[in-house]
């Protein structure tokens, strides 16, 4: 796992092999663990999204990065427990078949976490949120 957290950057980078001792690290260390998996387009990871993470409001429609952003910062900060890891099971899939949209889903992933653990913005409390992206080995 290469946690780059430290620099600003609340991506942590987990590979295949070593995902199940991860996941359960995170859930020992009482974080709360929402996974999503994309097979590799950008439509269906927004599906992905629309589905399992926590918006607010709910966003319809196919790919809006901006309303996306706003609802998961709301949603998150909307969450009870303090301690959020948001796990993209198999990003690599689309950082293959669509590097453009890999790179931007990201840095919105990355950006909300690292807004919500600085408690910028007017967070309802300051949050530990990390995205672990699983990669191929």
């Amino acid at each position: 796992m290469t946690d780059k957290s430290e620099a600003g950057n609340c991506i942590i980078w987990s590979d295949a092999n070593r995902f199940e001792q991860t996941l359960h690290q995170l859930k020992d260390d009482g974080f709360y663990v929402i996974e999503f998996e994309c097979r590799g387009s950008v439509i269906e990871l927004f599906r992905e999204f629309k589905q399992k993470l926590p918006l607010d409001p709910p966003i319809s429609g196919n790919v809006n990065w901006d309303a996306f952003t706003d609802s998961l910062w709301s949603g998150i900060n909307d969450l009870e427990n303090d301690l959020v890891a948001l796990v993209w099971r198999d990003a690599w899939k689309l950082r293959q078949a669509d590097n453009p949209s890999f790179e931007i889903a990201q840095e919105v992933l990355s950006t909300v976490a690292c807004q919500l653990t600085a408690g910028a913005y007017g967070a309802s409390r300051r949050k530990v949120v990390r995205v672990i992206l699983v990669q191929e080995t």
